[in-house]
């Protein structure tokens, strides 16, 4: 039998192939941070290589809710067969973000995770080991990160129904963005910028957390706007501006 009769006979002995290969589908964590700290205030997704999280995501990938709920060891698990049954392992659209609430130094040391929030507005704490969870890196979620957080106006089970949106970018308070936030221009803006300039009717291009450019009918161009937080942000602006400075008055470099 040669290799090839080996596949076509593995194919053929199942329906869906697609369905077949599902437990072997390697579920990578998402946007992981590149430093693995875990403090109080820390965005963190349940570890997916976990080895109770593997079995929860093969259960759940097979549509197998009541034998995942029979393995959770806590609630910290359960909520996330609660998201898994709403969304997939892998779409970083609709990813399980919490927040660690407090814990201790070391490794084997138990965090307590904020899992959302009662109606009354308390919060709903869960001990578990840092081995189930893993830090996110926020910035590469585009300013998307507190939509995926449960708040105290939106009680657990309502967090556990609605999936994240781009609201919470919409939803910015672009009037604190527009007078405290570091300002750099482009293309025709440079001309018709005014520092008190509303922006009415603007549109974003794009945000990404600490940066976002949006594009002014008032102005005439981008406008790129930079939250000020330290010191390569500033660096980054810095050289921007220079770069744009040379650019509008050379026409290139």
């Amino acid at each position: 039998m040669t290799d090839y009769d080996e596949i076509d006979a593995l194919v053929n002995e199942s329906a869906s192939w697609a369905k077949k290969k599902q437990p072997f589908v390697s579920a990578k964590n998402i946007h992981p941070a590149k430093k693995q700290t875990f403090t109080q205030g820390t965005n963190v997704s349940f570890n997916r290589s976990h080895p109770n999280m593997k079995k929860i995501i093969s259960f759940m990938r097979e549509g197998k809710k009541a034998e995942a709920e029979a393995i959770a060891q806590n609630e910290f698990q359960r909520a996330v067969i609660a998201h898994l049954e709403n969304f997939d392992v892998d779409d970083d659209d609709n990813a399980f973000i919490r927040q660690i609430h407090s814990g201790r130094r070391g490794d084997n040391s138990p965090v307590e995770v904020i899992l959302g929030y009662d109606a009354a507005g308390n919060p709903v704490l869960e001990t578990i080991t840092k081995q189930e969870i893993y830090a996110i890196d926020g910035r590469k979620y585009r300013g998307r990160l507190e939509g995926f957080l449960p708040t105290p106006s939106t009680p657990m089970e309502v967090v556990q129904e609605q999936p994240a949106s781009q609201e919470v970018v919409e939803g910015r308070d672009f009037k604190k963005i527009f007078k405290e936030w570091t300002v750099s221009l482009r293309d025709s803006a440079e001309r018709n910028f005014k520092g008190d300039c509303e922006h009415d009717g603007f549109t974003v291009d794009w945000d990404e957390g600490d940066s976002i450019m949006i594009e002014c009918p008032t102005c005439g161009g981008g406008v790129l706007y930079v939250e000020p937080k330290n010191e390569e942000n500033e660096v980054a602006v810095e050289t921007y501006i220079k770069f744009n400075f040379y650019t509008f008055r050379f026409g290139s470099i």
